[in-house]
């Protein structure tokens, strides 16, 4: 259902499965796996030129 997706952040390095190669889309997602998947996404992003987006609204923000 998701497989281009996957593919996608594979390719980006935001994900990278088991070290056997495989995802496993019906396992548990533990605080370790998030935390790294969000400083790969993060650092993904700090590559990305994003000004094209435009400013965030003020309600937007947290």
């Amino acid at each position: 259902m998701h497989e281009d997706n996957v593919d996608l952040l594979a390719r980006l390095g935001v994900v990278g499965g088991y070290p056997d190669g495989t995802f496993r889309p019906g396992s548990a997602l533990l605080r370790g796996h998030m935390a790294a998947l969000l400083a790969r996404h993060l650092d993904v992003l700090a590559d990305l030129d994003l000004d094209h987006l435009g400013p965030i609204r003020t309600q937007s923000r947290p």
